[in-house]
Formats: structure tokens, sequence, C-alpha cells
């Protein structure tokens, strides 16, 4: 599935910040929002888009910090697809 980027675009700190991210996130995930931005982080990881993965780390810092949903690291994520290193 091919999604639409706009041009001129190379990542997510082009398009908005961590604190609009994870304002976004809270208001569409509700208590869910760090679990969402975790799940964000590793599918970019995954995807080798490192510096998607910074911007989507710096929001799950932000909603942590702020103290927004119970993120649980002993619970298993969900993966997109497997890490190079692991296939």
């Amino acid at each position: 599935m091919l999604l639409y980027w706009p041009q001129g675009l190379r990542d997510f700190w082009d398009l908005a910040s961590p604190e609009a991210a994870a304002d976004a996130m809270i208001e569409t995930y509700g208590a869910a929002a760090t679990d969402a931005a975790v799940d964000c982080a590793f599918a970019a990881l995954a995807n080798d888009r490192n510096e998607d993965y910074r911007f989507w780390a710096a929001v799950f810092s932000l909603l942590r910090s702020a103290g927004n949903g119970n993120f649980n690291p002993e619970v298993p994520r969900r993966r997109t697809t497997e890490p190079e290193h692991l296939s």
C-alpha cells in the first residue's frame, strides 16, 4: 500500500514537532497514546527509517514524562516486519 507523502518532506521532523504529535496522539488515542507512539517508533526502526524513529522516540519521551498512558516494557510489541538482522 502506498501512502501519500508531500513532496520535499524527508521525514516526520519536516511535517510536525514532537510536541504537536504528542498532543495529536493524546487526542486520538487517549490513555493508549504512549503505546501508540512506541508502535510508531518500532515500525520506523523495523523499516530502517532512523530519523522517523528518533522523532517517535521523542514523542514517546514527551508522553512518558507527562504521565500519559501505562506503557509496560514487559509486554511484547507488535512488529510490522522482522528486522534484517533477525531474518
